[in-house]
């Protein structure tokens, strides 16, 4: 009798010290899919930033020209069968200044791209998709003039052509030099703590009005 009486006391007070697990009534949560890096909304503010690139580029030679004071026009050049526009100039001008006129692009594009590093160290990550677009400019830009200096292609008024010109060297220096900036950058975008491609991307960029005192 004591040990049944012993078994209930027992069972009462286990059934006390177990919580009743209720049934889960609430909607299994919904799969959470990350955020598209891109979206087709963002393309026009992409592109806007592109063509400012694009614009500060051209401004670049139209403020040397006019500085020299050549006479700066528009003129429409064929690159691989793509129909575009150059800012040339109809007075003589001396092999330093033609030089001064070429590389002015280049100048300008450079410092766009060093103003935008140095705000968004994480281009890719933190920057608004125009400035993405402005900074795409500048390493595309760069990569086509050093094909064209590479291969000695494309027209004559190409940047390029006129900066080797105006230094008589070799073109395919000149497309290294510009070459090798632009993937330095491109490094820096995705690896923003590395000093030593911070300062050779730079220091070839002074190169480029360095060179205007050989």
């Amino acid at each position: 009798m004591r040990s049944l009486l012993f078994l209930v006391l027992s069972g009462i007070l286990a059934a006390q010290n177990t919580e009743i697990q209720e049934p889960n009534t609430e909607p299994p949560p919904r799969l959470a899919l990350p955020k598209a890096s891109w979206e087709f909304k963002e393309i026009p503010a992409f592109l806007g930033g592109a063509f400012v690139g694009l614009v500060l580029h051209e401004s670049g030679h139209y403020t040397m020209n006019r500085v020299i004071g050549t006479d700066p026009y528009v003129k429409r050049v064929d690159g691989a069968g793509i129909p575009f526009f150059a800012i040339t100039y109809r007075q003589n001008v001396t092999p330093r200044q033609e030089y001064a006129i070429a590389a002015a692009g280049f100048w300008m594009q450079h410092s766009m791209a060093e103003a935008i590093l140095k705000k968004y160290p994480h281009v890719w990550k933190d920057a608004p998709t125009s400035v993405k677009g402005a900074f795409a400019f500048h390493l595309v830009t760069s990569l086509i003039y050093a094909y064209a200096a590479l291969a000695k292609s494309g027209p004559p008024e190409r940047d390029t052509m006129g900066m080797a010109s105006g230094l008589n060297v070799n073109e395919r220096w000149v497309g290294v030099a510009v070459l090798l900036p632009a993937a330095l950058d491109l490094y820096r975008s995705i690896h923003p703590n590395t000093p030593w491609a911070t300062w050779t991307s730079r220091g070839v960029k002074i190169g480029f009005a360095f060179a205007l005192t050989k």
